[in-house]
């Protein structure tokens, strides 16, 4: 008989919020939006539980925001500050178990399962609890818990109750339960399938896991089968250790435009400039990567990226827009505006190594360097390519917080 596995998800409550309360008293107990990119287009990163009765949530622009909670307080978000207490939270986690997989820089997977005690149930809730108060206790933060068979139930479990909250799914409570879960409570069923499952008749997890299967793969391809086996409850994917060391780094920049755009041209412009800003910082801490990604969001918020994966590391403006002209080719064309764009390197290598064709590529790096040079002189953005002058000025849009224009760097690492 195969032993049932015992699996937590911690899920820190409006993390990005309940780290600004912490640090700054006087938000404790206010309603606070952590807010990225500039002006009205600003969008809300996260809301913390005051404010979101009033409607206040993820994904919303600010001016929005702030019709519907005229006393909500916007915050800059502190994407480094984010950082050091979500890696705070790895060696608390590992006083449970070696298998902790941080799925994000807010939420992690934990295998408890241990055959010398079995399916002990009582046992895992109160392991969890005891993680739950250390947390609170050292971290001074929120979370939710949720303990489950496998990832996908723990997943559920952690969002059932909010903040704080802790809920035990065992073995025989799945079927019971998802008998009356809709479809889009499970993580990774959006909108648009469960609106696609709808026209099937297919509204609970239950009915999704009695659906014929060949009629599942007709209608959503190879994710069909998936999609069955998540109705019944069903997850084999292990937890794999992922720690903020093992991660893949990058480096990159994003930005959110003053207007929604689907030219191809506009958007080339932003992706020029999101190279130089790339390259600048990889060739200022001496790196360079193997791997470029391109995101764009939609204006219905929904993000896609491509990616490609190079025989030589990058960390030149020229190279990295180079291959990111190539990928916005996958993403035309276009089903809807967009109202923001990314550029990262990944697969980061610390020492920057020799070029492969040194004499071709001399004046290009001379070209590069003299533009470091100038910039560090005169100030960041001070001279560059006239195609990246153009989206710059364009996106100059005031921030509520600083005269920085609505542009976010990341660093993961």
């Amino acid at each position: 008989m195969i032993m049932s596995r015992i699996v937590l998800h911690i899920d820190m409550n409006a993390f990005f919020a309940s780290v600004e309360q912490r640090e700054r008293p006087e938000l404790r107990g206010k309603p606070v939006a952590v807010v990225g990119g500039a002006g009205r287009r600003g969008m809300v990163l996260t809301a913390s539980y005051e404010a979101r009765p009033f409607g206040v949530k993820t994904g919303l622009r600010l001016f929005e925001a702030q019709a519907l909670c005229p006393a909500l307080v916007a915050v800059p978000g502190r994407h480094a500050l984010y950082a050091a207490a979500s890696t705070a939270l790895w060696p608390l986690f590992t006083t449970l178990s070696e298998k902790v997989e941080m799925a994000s820089v807010d939420e992690a997977f934990i295998d408890i399962s241990d055959p010398r005690r079995g399916a002990d149930w009582d046992w895992a809730r109160e392991e969890a609890r005891r993680l739950q108060a250390r947390i609170a206790d050292t971290l001074g933060l929120p979370c939710s818990v949720g303990v489950a068979p496998n990832k996908l139930l723990a997943k559920f479990a952690s969002d059932l109750k909010k903040p704080r909250g802790l809920t035990v799914i065992r073995p025989e409570e799945v079927a019971p339960l998802l008998a009356r879960t809709p479809v889009d409570a499970l993580c990774g069923i959006g909108r648009k399938t469960a609106q696609a499952l709808a026209t099937l008749g297919v509204r609970t997890c239950a009915e999704l896991g009695v659906t014929d299967g060949e009629l599942l793969r007709t209608r959503f391809g190879v994710w069909g089968h998936h999609l069955g086996r998540m109705g019944r409850g069903e997850d084999d994917a292990p937890v794999a250790r992922v720690d903020h060391e093992t991660e893949a780094k990058s480096v990159g920049h994003s930005v959110t435009f003053p207007a929604d755009t689907a030219d191809p041209e506009r958007l080339l412009a932003y992706l020029l400039w999101l190279s130089e800003k790339v390259g600048a910082r990889l060739r200022r801490h001496n790196q360079e990567g193997r791997e470029v990604v391109v995101t764009l969001r939609s204006s219905d918020f929904l993000s896609r990226s491509a990616h490609r994966t190079l025989a030589q590391p990058v960390r030149t403006d020229t190279a990295i827009y180079a291959v990111a002209r190539e990928l916005l080719k996958e993403f035309f064309p276009l089903r809807r505006a967009v109202r923001l764009a990314g550029v990262a390197v990944a697969r980061l290598s610390g020492e920057a190594g020799q070029r492969e064709f040194p004499f071709h590529d001399d004046r290009p790096d001379r070209l590069t360097e003299a533009l470091d040079r100038l910039n560090a002189k005169f100030g960041k953005g001070a001279v560059s390519r006239a195609r990246a002058v153009v989206a710059r000025k364009a996106n100059e849009v005031k921030s509520p917080f600083s005269h920085e224009p609505s542009e976010n760097r990341f660093w993961s690492s």
